[in-house]
C-alpha cells in the first residue's frame, strides 16, 4: 500500500468544496419548507394578523367562523381562509 501526503492546500480545497455542497443541500430544501409553512398559520400568527386574543380565536373556532386542524398539540389555520376573514373585517 502506498502512502499519500495530504497538504494544507488539499485540506483547504476539501473544506471549500464541503461547505459549497452543504450550502447547495440547504438551499434546495429551504424553498420547499417555506412553501409548506406559508400555506398554514399557527394560532399566534393568526392572533397577530387579526388583532384578537386567544379567547376570541377559540370562540371563532367553536362557532365555525374559522376552520382549523389540530396537528400535534397546535392548531393550524389555512392562510387563504385567514386572509378572507381579514378582508371581511375591513
Amino acid at each position: 500500500m502506498e502512502d499519500k501526503v495530504i497538504t494544507i492546500k488539499d485540506l483547504e480545497a476539501f473544506g471549500r468544496q464541503l461547505f459549497a455542497d452543504i450550502k447547495n443541500l440547504i438551499g434546495e430544501r429551504e424553498p420547499q419548507n417555506t412553501t409548506l409553512r406559508k400555506s398554514t398559520l399557527r394560532s399566534g400568527e393568526v392572533k397577530l394578523l387579526l388583532g384578537i386574543s386567544a379567547g376570541t380565536l377559540k370562540n371563532y373556532r367553536i362557532n365555525g367562523v374559522i376552520r382549523c386542524r389540530k396537528v400535534g398539540g397546535s392548531y393550524q389555520y389555512d392562510k387563504s381562509q385567514v386572509e378572507k376573514l381579514i378582508s371581511n373585517i375591513t
